[in-house]
């Protein structure tokens, strides 16, 4: 049965035009439900944004739309995805399609609600359709698909790289990051050959001292 909507757009032929796009569900550590998803519905001034909204009902109903991401003009921010850091903030991460080859930014949060002003922050060779898993030992781990392998000991103030999980470069693989044991990590992607081949490698997490992923050998098959 249907629990809500939340959001609708009434735009003849809205699937193309006008259109909302790729939302995500996360609980609030105050058991607030946040969605973000990216909307069209605000053309011609934002050729597309980010917004938010917030459930106290579980989803039962939604309170106001509000923006998390906007510029007017062409700039397309899009394919949000959020994740609470061991610092007790969020990570919001996101392409801006209009920025090189939809290049990556991020912004932080203190209660995945209030968000900073601007498009945020950009990550260096991250193009995409990001995805990223917070560690709890302060690690932040990001994909895209650019199919690079990128982290943060300082909760996005610098960023390095590590051996990828495959040596393809750009593709638009949709590629994801998890971390499936204390010391394991895992990239699934949509690889180009054998076309619309969906793998998985497994990379492994050194100490903390250490490199963040063994350097050789750091994704097996």
């Amino acid at each position: 049965a249907l629990l809500s909507f939340l959001e609708t757009n009434n735009v003849p032929a809205g699937t193309t035009t006008n259109g909302l796009w790729e939302p995500i569900l996360r609980i609030l550590d105050d058991g607030r439900l946040a969605a973000l998803y990216s909307s069209e519905i605000f053309e011609p001034t934002f050729n597309q944004l980010i917004s938010e909204r917030i459930s106290t009902d579980h989803g039962a109903t939604w309170g106001n739309e509000f923006h998390v991401v906007a510029q007017a003009g062409v700039l397309r921010p899009g394919m949000p995805q959020m994740a609470k850091m061991a610092n007790g903030h969020y990570m919001l991460t996101y392409e801006i399609v209009g920025i090189g080859n939809a290049a990556v930014y991020f912004k932080s949060s203190s209660d995945g609600v209030t968000w900073p002003d601007g498009i945020g922050t950009a990550i260096p060779n991250q193009n995409s359709g990001p995805f990223l898993t917070a560690l709890p030992n302060g690690r932040v781990f990001i994909t895209s698909s650019q199919n690079a392998v990128s982290y943060s000991d300082n909760y996005g103030a610098t960023w390095r790289e590590v051996d990828p999980a495959w040596n393809i470069g750009f593709y638009l693989s949709w590629a994801s990051i998890y971390q499936t044991k204390p010391d394991e990590l895992a990239v699934i992607a949509g690889l180009p050959s054998p076309r619309s081949t969906i793998s998985i490698r497994f990379g492994t997490l050194s100490p903390a001292s250490a490199k963040p992923l063994q350097k050789t050998g750091s994704f097996g098959k």
